[in-house]
Order: C-alpha cells, then structure tokens, then sequence
C-alpha cells in the first residue's frame, strides 16, 4: 500500500525525509514502522562495514604513496573518502584534495542522530595528516563515551540534541566533549583543527543507498542547504565549524558544485559506487523488501542518471509549504536517460562490486556502456578490463 507523508510520526526529523529520494521512495512502498526499523538497526553493521571500508581506504592510500599501485592504475583506483565515508574518489586525487577541503592536520567526527529518538547513537571519527588518511574510530549507541557529560552544562554526550534542538549549537557542544576524547586517545594530534560533521540517521540512510557518485554529491548539496535553500527547520546534515574551502563550495549552486566537487574527486566521471558484502547480506537477511525496492529495483528499473541528468535535476519546491499536502515530492530529471544493468552487461552482484565508466557530464546515453569500463572494485580489490 503507498504511504503517506501523514504517516511519518511529528518527529523532528520528519520534514528531511521526503528530501532523499532514495529515503522517500522506500518509505512510500513500506512504511514509516519498517524504514524507520531499519534505519534505527543500522548501528549493528556499522562498526564492521565501516571497518571494511575505512581500512581499505588507509591500505589502498598506502599503496599509492609506496608506488606498489602505480601511477596508471591508481587513475583508475576508487576508494572511498575518509571524510566523508560515503563519498568515493580517485586515489590518486585524494591527497590534494582533502589537503585543499580541510587542511594540513584535522580530525572530524560525524555524529549521527537517531531520527526517532533524537539521541546521538553512533560517531565516527576520521584524522587526516596533510591530505592522508591516517587514522579513524567508531563508537555504537552501547558504548561509555556516549554518557560523557558536558562540563559546563551537565549534558550527556547522547542527549545533547535533544535537550538543544539545533545542529550547530549541538556540534559545539559536542566538540567540547569530543576535543577532550580527541587528546586522550591521540595526544599527538592535540593541536589539530577539530570539526564535527552532524547528520540525521535518515540522511545517512540516503547516502548509503546512493550508488552515483554524481548523485550522493548532489545530495550532499541538498542536505546542507536545507535551512538556507529549501526553508526547512534546520541542516540535514552540516559541518561546525564549516571548513572555509568546503563552505565557499557549498554556497555555488547545486549544479555547479556537484560539477566542480566531481571533478575534483573523480576528473568528472561516474562511478558506480559499491556495497560491501556485510552490509548487502544484513539488508538481504533482515530487510529483503528493503533491498528489493532499494538496490534491485534502482538497477533494473530505475536506473542510475547519467551525470547531465544529475545536473539538470530539479528537487522539489520544499519553500512551497503546500508541498507537504500535495506530496510532489519528485526528483525531476529531464528526460529518461538512466543506465540500468542491461547497459552494462553486468549481474546486480557484479556491479555493486563497483563500477568505474569513461563516463561524464557530456557523454550521450547509449545503449551499452561496457566499451566505457575503466575498471571494476573497489581499493586494492580493483581489476581493470583488458
């Protein structure tokens, strides 16, 4: 049965979920009770996916420096970010760029709040040295750090949002918190810049079901932008303090920085971006609906839009507050230029291996794409076509 944007209970994070397409199509088929159930479940993969991820992301960095991944295949080597850990990009772009978004030295903890309960569930925190990432650590809803209390103000750690009600006053207080774990952990890092990345579980839900690189950049923009742009009550997810560079890009239009931002991650090209074999199983043994309709149906059906289409997007008119009752919430893209399997030549398990295509913001739609495979994985687990 479709549901309805009334059957989303009156919880502050309610308003945010029709702004994932993604987030918004599950639910619509589903319902609040499941994707809500399975948002507020993925703390148990958590930790191992990211472990999966993150560490892969340090040892395929490694390799490129060493030159054991040489110059040629490292053009054409993915991985994904250490901040954020949802976005892919280049490996050999990745230590220019994140040098030029946030700096020489830089720790940055995402906190990720449970959209039903308005508690801080889940951290991840990633450092960076001169561009390189260099270390990281996880933190789940059970651990001891989360009742860390402010010492001005008494709060614990996991209910700062709730006794606040706003990001940016939450990511201050939050770091008072976190700068304090930051220099007992590693003293050697004391005197670098602290951020702190917030982030409703739903949002992060949405990146996590994105598979173009094009489109979860697109998203970030969305996100970012939900108070100034689209006259919702706060970010959806946000930076404090907002690193200059990362700023000054976020303030282009969302066209215009999901162009330049991929082009600095992946010189304008699409990349298909994986999922790891311990998050697809625990969505297929405990969510099959959900993996249906959110990676099946998008690879078959749906599609992925070709990065022009991504460009010429139009998000819905969230600054219309009639939008709500008249649920238009469509993602309308121009015409229906999307890649689906057939396109590729490739099996559901094949491609979200990960795909890497000679394809960008100019390239045409065509009926098979195979010709345009750079490569195909993830990090050290790349193989390129001969």
């Amino acid at each position: 049965m479709p549901y309805h944007y009334e059957d989303i209970p009156d919880i502050n994070a309610r308003p945010f979920w029709p702004l994932g397409r993604h987030v918004w199509r599950i639910f619509k088929e589903l319902g609040f009770d499941y994707a809500g159930d399975a948002i507020s479940n993925l703390d148990k993969i958590l930790y191992d996916e990211l472990n999966s991820r993150l560490s892969q992301t340090i040892l395929t960095c490694q390799q490129v420096q060493s030159g054991k991944i040489p110059p040629e295949n490292a053009a054409k080597t993915l991985t994904y970010m250490l901040l954020p850990p949802i976005t892919s990009m280049r490996t050999d772009l990745s230590q220019g760029t994140m040098k030029l978004l946030y700096g020489d030295s830089v720790d940055l903890t995402f906190v990720v709040i449970n959209d039903q309960t308005d508690e801080i569930f889940f951290l991840l925190n990633g450092h960076c040295e001169t561009g390189v990432p260099v270390d990281w650590w996880v933190v789940g809803p059970d651990d001891d750090l989360l009742e860390r209390r402010h010492l001005k103000l008494g709060f614990k750690l996991r209910d700062i949002y709730k006794r606040l009600k706003d990001f940016t006053k939450c990511g201050f207080r939050a770091i008072d918190i976190l700068k304090d774990v930051r220099n007992e952990r590693t003293p050697q890092f004391a005197h670098s810049t602290y951020l702190c990345g917030i982030i409703w579980s739903s949002g992060m839900a949405q990146q996590l079901m994105e598979r173009s690189n094009w489109e979860t950049w697109a998203s970030i923009h969305d996100g970012v932008n939900a108070k100034s742009h689209y006259k919702l009550p706060d970010y959806w997810f946000c930076y404090i303090p907002w690193p200059q560079m990362v700023r000054t890009l976020l303030m282009l239009s969302r066209p215009r920085f999901t162009s330049k931002i991929v082009g600095m991650t992946n010189e304008h090209r699409l990349y298909i971006q994986p999922i790891e074999d311990i998050g697809a199983n625990f969505l297929k043994d405990n969510y099959p609906e959900l993996w249906e309709i959110g990676v099946t149906k998008n690879l078959k059906e749906l599609g992925i839009p070709l990065p022009a289409m991504t460009l010429e997007c139009q998000p819905p008119n969230f600054q219309d507050k009639k939008i709500f009752k008249t649920e238009e919430f469509d993602f309308n893209y121009p015409r229906n230029d999307f890649i689906l399997d057939k396109h590729l030549g490739m099996e559901e398990s094949e491609i979200l291996q990960g795909v890497f295509l000679n394809v960008n913001h100019e390239t045409p739609f065509k009926e098979d794409y195979r010709d345009d495979i750079l490569s195909i994985g993830l990090g050290t687990e790349t193989k390129f076509p001969t």
